[in-house]
């Protein structure tokens, strides 16, 4: 069972971040890749529908959330990806200096030979979703 961390600095607040990131329904405000189809709620056991583009759809269930420790977690039901018992953790970690770390953290079950495409392909998705939040969230806060 491949597991991924990636993780990307974000020079915002912990607090923050953490607003900006719990909401199972608001993935599409701050990851640019995503689109959100639907969602059914912001509680444990909704689901939400989310099309990555030149991936396909993905459909998650939110299995908790933490706001002391500013994490959700939450499993992929289904995907247009080769996986099964994949379940994904969500956390904003404090830095220490007024800015904080976003953490995803993900596992799965593939056969091989496509482990390492569906590890790619989680790579590249989850980790550019990261890299672009500063941004995305920047863009939310400028005043025209």
């Amino acid at each position: 069972m491949p597991k991924l961390v990636l993780k990307s600095d974000v020079a915002v607040t912990p607090d923050r971040l953490w607003h900006a990131l719990r909401d199972f329904g608001g993935l599409d405000r701050w990851n640019p890749l995503a689109h959100l189809l639907e969602c059914d709620g912001d509680h444990v056991g909704s689901t939400r529908r989310v099309e990555l583009p030149g991936t396909g759809v993905f459909v998650e269930r939110l299995d908790g959330r933490d706001d002391g420790e500013r994490a959700y977690r939450y499993t992929i039901i289904e995907s247009p990806l080769a996986i099964s018992n994949a379940m994904v953790e969500l956390r904003v970690r404090d830095r220490g200096d007024g800015k904080a770390t976003v953490e995803w953290t993900g596992s799965f079950d593939s056969e091989a030979p496509s482990e390492f495409q569906a590890v790619r392909t989680f790579q590249e998705l989850y980790q550019g979703a990261l890299d672009n939040l500063a941004g995305a969230l920047d863009s939310k806060t400028r005043k025209p």
